[in-house]
């Protein structure tokens, strides 16, 4: 398994901060289980950024952004991989109730748009079709016209009511346009509440 040493533990008293540790931790050990066991080519996962080999090339918004990468395929690293993906985890106990949306997500959307456009830098358009996804992971509902939204926006349809307001909120977080705008979205997952399980 493919791993950097991360950041030291978070002390008990530090409340949601270690809720949200631990939440982190537990769907990565989640994920992890699966390497003894690989029925979709699972070969590595990196913690708290990106494999050795990627980090030496990627920027510092690429490797922040990442809780986890995740890499299936011949080896952990992009080039080797048949795909990478980027999971950013946002835990909540305050807000465990209330609703996602686009407003919630703005920074990791713009954190992912930096990191899809340094990949497509370092490795090509093509290779980045292929191969790269994200994954922002939250333990709250997600509002159905973001996930409305982002498939629309992936799709070309034109969007309307709240579901053109959360995809103006993804857009403009994004700050990518037309077919790079498209593919972006089409690489975009979040997950709330009920899709907590480390399957892909």
């Amino acid at each position: 398994m493919a791993k950097r040493i991360g950041k030291t533990g978070v002390p008990d008293s530090a409340g949601p901060s270690r809720e949200g540790h631990e939440f982190h931790e537990a769907w990565t050990a989640r994920k992890a289980m699966q390497l003894l066991l690989p029925s979709d080519g699972l070969i590595g996962i990196a913690v708290d950024g990106l494999s050795k080999k990627d980090e030496s090339r990627a920027s510092a918004a690429a490797i922040e952004i990442a809780d986890l990468t995740i890499y299936y395929g011949k080896d952990a690293n992009f080039k080797s991989a048949d795909r990478v993906e980027t999971v950013q985890f946002k835990y909540s106990p305050k807000l465990a109730d209330e609703v996602f949306r686009a407003s919630h997500a703005k920074k990791t959307i713009k954190k992912f748009a930096a990191s899809y456009l340094d990949y497509k830098s370092n490795y090509g358009a093509t290779a980045v079709t292929k191969k790269l996804f994200f994954e922002l992971i939250t333990n709250r509902p997600i509002l159905p016209a973001l996930l409305e939204a982002i498939a629309g926006i992936a799709s070309g349809r034109r969007l309307a009511d709240d579901i053109k307001k959360q995809g103006d909120q993804f857009k403009s977080a994004a700050g990518l346009s037309g077919e790079e705008l498209k593919e972006f979205a089409s690489k975009c997952q979040i997950k709330g509440l009920a899709d907590h399980s480390a399957d892909r």
